[in-house]
């Protein structure tokens, strides 16, 4: 059996935005273990799934915030990023742009959106868990001296 999974995104509008082969592969039933997906086989799935994604978010919300004041504003270029997210970390291009001058000349003179929606590069709910996570673990009784 072959499986081919396709992920398409579609806006508010009910208009496609991108369609995308997350998995293409073939599936030989010999016995109860190939049944389903493997750990490994979800494991890509979910790491090529939420690539797509982030993408796909992140270049839409930068299209739709690259103006300041009514104008738009002038690239100075990309550098690559990690965001670390619920299911793996995700690599993006993290473009930078040109700022309009002040009237007194002060100010940064370029700016990256993607610092304004994700500031730490963690999405909040790995930051939650990570915490949670580290408020289970126990401490080490304090030795007197």
């Amino acid at each position: 059996m072959r499986v081919c999974l396709v992920l398409e995104m579609i806006d508010d509008d009910g208009e496609p935005i991108a369609a995308e082969i997350v998995s293409d592969f073939k599936k030989v039933t010999k016995g109860a273990e190939d049944l389903g997906l493997s750990l490994a086989e979800a494991k890509a799935l979910l790491t090529k799934l939420q690539q797509a994604m982030v993408e796909t978010q992140v270049e839409l919300w930068l299209r739709e915030n690259r103006e300041h004041a009514g104008r738009r504003l002038r690239s100075k270029g990309s550098y690559p990023v990690t965001v670390r997210t619920l299911f793996g970390d995700v690599r993006l291009k993290s473009p930078r742009y040109y700022l309009p001058r002040s009237a007194d000349g002060c100010g940064p003179a370029t700016f990256s959106p993607l610092r304004e929606l994700i500031p730490g590069h963690t999405v909040p709910e790995r930051l939650f868990l990570e915490t949670r996570w580290a408020s289970l673990y126990p401490m080490p009784p304090r030795r007197s001296c």
